[in-house]
């Protein structure tokens, strides 16, 4: 998939959601890059990964009506962001990158913003990036070009796999319902939904 596409369908599919179905969205990438924050926190016994998952519980909760302290979530959230250049490794930076998207996401409570969701799914293919430019600097002693990336398999699938989730969104009746459906679909291991981000692919 070209990345202007890429950018075009995103842009287009956002401009018609609801900020709900952006929420819920957005919720459903956080679900999906959480284990590297819980990866490094284990590793370098830094941060803490129970709050990211209380801003995910917060999140799901408000999706379902429920009253969220989003401002206490959001200034909880911000001391937990580690500075990948205190560890350096990649490790510390795709941590950064997970604890920023719960951090956009809690945000998109307060702001109402519903072009968070875009920041969001940005930080999925930052993880992408990362990953990709780790593959292939073991193969390399020359940084990858940006085409070499973004051509890459890994990438390749993380975009369409937003697409395909912003169709779904869009398609569903209940964001709720939508997102319990995709989150069980990663528990269950089944493979209408490919949430392997932190596997090779």
């Amino acid at each position: 998939m070209d990345t202007n596409i890429y950018e075009g369908a995103v842009r287009s599919a956002l401009k018609e959601f609801s900020l709900k179905q952006a929420i819920a969205l957005s919720l459903i990438c956080c679900h999906r890059v959480g284990s590297y924050y819980d990866r490094f926190s284990r590793a370098e016994t830094w941060g803490n990964p129970g709050k990211l998952r209380n801003a995910r519980t917060a999140v799901y909760n408000w999706l379902k009506g429920v009253n969220t302290d989003y401002k206490r979530q959001s200034a909880s959230l911000e001391v937990e962001i580690p500075d990948s250049d205190d560890f350096g490794s990649v490790e510390a930076t795709l941590a950064q990158v997970a604890a920023i998207a719960h951090y956009y996401m809690v945000e998109q409570l307060e702001s109402k913003e519903i072009q968070l969701t875009k920041l969001v799914l940005d930080r999925c293919l930052e993880i992408a990036d990362v990953r990709i430019q780790e593959l292939l600097d073991k193969d390399s002693r020359m940084e990858p070009s940006i085409a070499a990336i973004e051509s890459h398999n890994i990438y390749q699938k993380e975009m369409r796999l937003h697409v395909e989730l912003l169709k779904g969104i869009k398609g569903s009746l209940d964001p709720v319902e939508f997102v319990d459906k995709v989150l069980a679909v990663k528990k269950d291991k089944q493979e209408q939904f490919d949430f392997r981000l932190d596997e090779e692919n």
